[in-house]
């Protein structure tokens, strides 16, 4: 990205809408330091356990990063990039939903396994 926001370059309304998008995690450095880190490489990966709070706020943190980019400059990639986050977490959910209440199908063959199934029944 050619233009980098820094945390103190932040308008009052740019920081009531992290904090309201994101908080409580806004409050952790971790997240300020994903927010930098998206600005510097968005491909960098997060260097904390998913499932913990530091990387939740991580992510957090290059979430804000790519909203305010795209508020601020129409990135024309961090909408796309916000576009399959959404999808993924809520592909996640539905899974989630769906282990829950035991609807989930089992998983679907491999094409081998599909063909080595298929030659088996074969009668």
């Amino acid at each position: 990205m050619a233009t980098v926001i820094y945390r103190d370059q932040l308008t009052i309304n740019e920081r009531k809408d992290v904090e309201k998008r994101h908080a409580p995690y806004h409050r952790f450095e971790e997240f300020w330091t994903g927010f930098s880190d998206y600005q510097h490489d968005c491909n960098r990966r997060c260097p904390w356990s998913d499932n913990s709070v530091a990387g939740q706020a991580w992510d957090r943190g290059t979430e804000a990063a790519m909203r305010l980019h795209w508020d601020r400059y129409s990135c024309m990639y961090a909408r796309d990039d916000l576009d399959s986050r959404a999808m993924h977490s809520g592909l996640q959910a539905a899974i989630e939903r769906m282990r829950a209440n035991g609807t989930l199908p089992p998983r679907a063959l491999r094409p081998a396994e599909r063909r080595a199934a298929a030659v088996a029944n074969d009668n």
